[in-house]
């Protein structure tokens, strides 16, 4: 082992892994490591948290199946893990109690209860997202303050952050790079003295206050990533009961459907330069067996009640022939499920034939990530499809009106004019799909995108803070963003028709995106709606302005109106009755929306068609 004093010395030049091995031996004295526990963190921020949003399930509810994955590999080594998910803890809470008796922070009591009786030598935290890497601080600066236990966190923030992570909060002992399915187990063996430093890969730590790190990607093999998460004790039925699971089964099959999230593949083939799974996955990407796919769908089928899952593949369709021969077994079962790509396709990779055998199969979601519209932003984006293969890949999906369709698409890309955010409102239309959401470009550690914002001097700083993200996010295309805009809406705003008053090579500011965002998002997935005569599509229409109303934005008048005319079109006149007259009283309270519907001339669509 070696001594601090000689790594104090500056004329000694040690190895980061010699480095990284001495702070572990520090910290694990005994040589002793045989207890994991695991932890997922609160997905939406303390701040922005609101009861009756929580009370609408309108927070997304993931199972960990990260954690779940990583558990299979420690026990796999023959250590002992468990899972506390703080995240449908607090969600849970809200269920059984109101907004008078409902307190935050009772995930600290559930959290010391958890290590008193589990007693772990070793947490992990993990933090996909860098919006809430405040609450994953949160949690190791409690475990940290209330017991003498190392900590290590890992995800796609402090993966692709880990110097700041490491600087800015001193209760994080070290940060697991990438897929930790090798890494992290081959860690804990080091510790129990079963092997040498060199396993020591994918790994950072600071080391007299200087940022060590050994970040070489030791890749799981298929074999590897093709183990069964395991789940423990975690209530899986019980998810959407309290929260939200991908995009689609809450309203298109029933609140209490019972879903789950589900991995084929790891990896993306793209190189998207707003995206970070290339710098977290790697280059390519690597497949289950079929057979492990289908068994752990059987398994959550009969021993959890699941019903529904959510793909978590971020290219589903790469390996055209893997896809199809998954999806054909799929069918072939029988097991009487459906599915969602709620996580999103590669439009240009879809076929009439996967359509054909996604829904044979059971989908009745499908996300496609469009972006853009215009070529010259979609080649900055390096976006692997071009505009016909969108089309091309929508008119594949009018023949499956069953399933409802989505598009993904970022207006405020760096040096994006008002002209080339009506090239992608344009293709929007073009390609008519069901909906689309609509977000500001958000910048994510480590990606392309962020540094060009850090260039043009957008960002003040490459590395990423959840603060940073905030103010990017204002509008209404976002959940954490949502309470927010809920409450502003009351307050007299101005309000300008920039797509039209200003020309077209204007580079509009974060200030402009704001009401931009309002009438990209109103042209492309509201002025239509009367137009849709298709009764299988006003249906689903129906069914997710519903969702809209209820969940995303509960006094939104225009998603009240639009679903009042939706509702005259299918004969449900009195519904349509009570949605106008909604409509209209949140006019009436509210400047913030009078001025947009005078701006849009919508007064005319608050009274019934005849």
């Amino acid at each position: 082992m070696l001594e601090l004093s000689l790594l104090n010395k500056n004329d000694i030049d040690y190895s980061a892994k010699e480095r990284i091995s001495y702070k572990i031996r520090e910290k694990f004295p005994e040589g002793r490591c045989e207890k994991i526990l695991l932890i997922n963190p609160p997905q939406t921020t303390r701040d922005a948290f609101d009861f009756k949003m929580a009370q609408a399930r309108s927070y997304p509810c993931y199972p960990p199946y990260n954690l779940a994955l990583l558990s299979r590999n420690l026990e796999e080594k023959g250590y002992t893990t468990d899972i506390l998910d703080i995240n449908h803890e607090i969600l849970s809470q809200v269920s059984k109690a109101n907004n008078h008796n409902f307190n935050y922070d009772n995930w600290k009591s559930l959290l010391q209860k958890k290590i008193d009786e589990f007693k772990p030598d070793l947490v992990g935290v993990t933090c996909m997202y860098t919006m809430v890497h405040n609450e994953m601080k949160d949690i190791t600066d409690y475990i940290k303050q209330h017991n003498k236990v190392p900590i290590i966190v890992g995800g796609a923030h402090p993966a692709l952050a880990a110097e700041e992570v490491l600087k800015k909060t001193e209760s994080i002992d070290f940060v697991s790079f990438y897929e930790s399915d090798n890494s992290f187990p081959d860690m804990v063996d080091f510790i129990n003295g079963k092997v040498n430093d060199e396993k020591l890969t994918q790994i950072a730590t600071l080391v007299n206050d200087q940022y060590v790190s050994a970040d070489e990607r030791d890749t799981p093999s298929p074999e590897r990533i093709s183990l069964l998460p395991k789940w423990h004790n975690l209530r899986l039925g019980e998810y959407t009961r309290v929260g939200k699971i991908g995009a689609y089964a809450s309203w298109m099959r029933g609140e209490d459907t019972r879903c789950c999230t589900i991995l084929a593949s790891r990896g993306c083939r793209a190189h998207c330069s707003f995206c970070s799974v290339r710098e977290f996955n790697g280059k390519g990407v690597r497949h289950r067996s079929i057979e492990s796919v289908l068994t752990e769908m059987e398994i959550l089928k009969n021993d959890y009640g699941i019903e529904h899952f959510v793909w978590l593949d971020d290219d589903l369709f790469a390996g055209r022939k893997q896809t199809e021969k998954l999806f054909s077994e799929i069918a072939k079962r029988n097991l009487g499920i459906t599915w969602d790509a709620s996580n999103g396709v590669i439009a240009s990779c879809l076929t009439s034939e996967l359509a054909e055998l996604s829904e044979k199969s059971g989908c009745i979601g499908m996300s496609f990530g469009v972006e853009s519209g215009d070529p010259e932003i979609l080649r900055q984006m390096r976006k692997p499809a071009s505009l016909g293969k969108f089309v091309e890949a929508a008119d594949i999906m009018k023949k499956h009106p069953h399933i409802f369709t989505k598009g993904f698409l970022i207006i405020g890309y760096p040096g994006e004019t008002i002209g080339q955010i009506w090239n992608t409102i344009g293709l929007a239309k073009e390609m008519h799909l069901d909906w689309y959401t609509l977000q500001k470009a958000i910048p994510l550690p480590a990606t392309d995108m962020a540094k060009e914002m850090y260039e043009i001097g957008q960002i003040e700083s490459q590395n990423i803070t959840a603060e940073a993200q905030n103010r990017f996010m204002s509008g209404f295309g976002n959940t954490a963003a949502r309470e927010y805009e809920r409450k502003r809406k009351l307050i007299k705003e101005d309000f300008y028709n920039i797509l039209l008053d200003k020309p077209k090579d204007h580079v509009p500011n974060r200030d402009e995106l704001t009401d931009m965002w309002f009438l990209a998002d109103y042209y492309i997935n509201f002025e239509d709606i009367p137009k849709e005569n298709n009764p299988i599509k006003l249906q689903l229409k129906e069914k997710w302005l519903e969702e809209v109303c209820m969940r995303k934005s509960s006094e939104n008048p225009i998603g009240n109106l639009y679903l009042a005319v939706v509702r005259d079109k299918l004969g449900k006149n009195e519904q349509a009755g009570e949605n106008r007259k909604l409509a209209k009283q949140f006019i009436g309270e509210s400047e913030f929306w009078s001025t947009r519907f005078t701006g849009l001339g919508l007064d005319k669509l608050l009274e019934p068609t005849k």
